[in-house]
């Protein structure tokens, strides 16, 4: 559950596995819908018999979320580069990129080695 400190919500709440990216990027104005968050990653948790979001530290939990949610970005979290520790976790925009191109689920939809060599990334 959320909890209030002197007027400000504290982010050290909420068991690791169950956080939420907000909190896990230092929101102190977060929503009661961080609790639905963790009530989804539990309902996961149920179904498949294992924590979806199993870490140890937060870096790890984020780039869990981004593994099965996607990259955490401005188009998919409006105001998260606003955060106070979005820039000690951000990926950058170009390896997000790489990233989403080469986990595509269809496996015929995936580009070649060559192709992911061909990316800016590599150009630098």
């Amino acid at each position: 559950m959320t909890r209030l400190k002197q007027n400000e919500m504290t982010p050290a709440v909420i068991t690791l596995w169950y956080r939420p990216p907000e909190i896990l990027l230092g929101s102190s104005s977060y929503t009661k819908s961080s609790d639905v968050w963790s009530l989804g990653c539990i309902l996961l948790e149920m179904i498949k018999k294992v924590p979806i979001f199993k870490s140890e530290v937060e870096v790890e939990t984020l780039n869990l979320i981004s593994g099965i949610c996607g990259s955490i970005n401005e188009e998919n979290m409006p105001g998260c580069s606003k955060l106070p520790l979005f820039d000690k976790y951000k990926i950058s925009e170009e390896i997000a990129d790489l990233a989403d191109k080469m986990l595509v689920l269809d496996p015929r939809k995936r580009p070649t080695v060559l192709q992911c060599l061909e990316h800016p990334i590599f150009s630098k």
